[in-house]
């Protein structure tokens, strides 16, 4: 009789937790989505299209040429 109380209550716990989980999953998703729309896109830090170096030129050495 202990076994199966136990059991029931340890399904209900089961229960419980798993239903947090996906409370938790689908509060954290929206707040996800909140920050991506209000967040203005980065500028300036990348190395892509987006962060506009594709057009600047290219960079030469850092050094002197050696003399020969």
């Amino acid at each position: 009789m202990e076994g199966l109380m136990a059991a029931e209550a340890s399904d209900k716990r089961k229960d419980r937790l798993a239903a947090a989980l996906k409370e938790n999953l689908r509060r954290r998703k929206a707040q996800a989505r909140a920050k991506a729309t209000l967040s203005p896109k980065p500028q300036g830090r990348g190395t892509g299209r987006e962060s506009g170096l594709e057009d600047q030129p290219q960079a030469g050495p850092k050094s002197a040429p050696k003399r020969i």
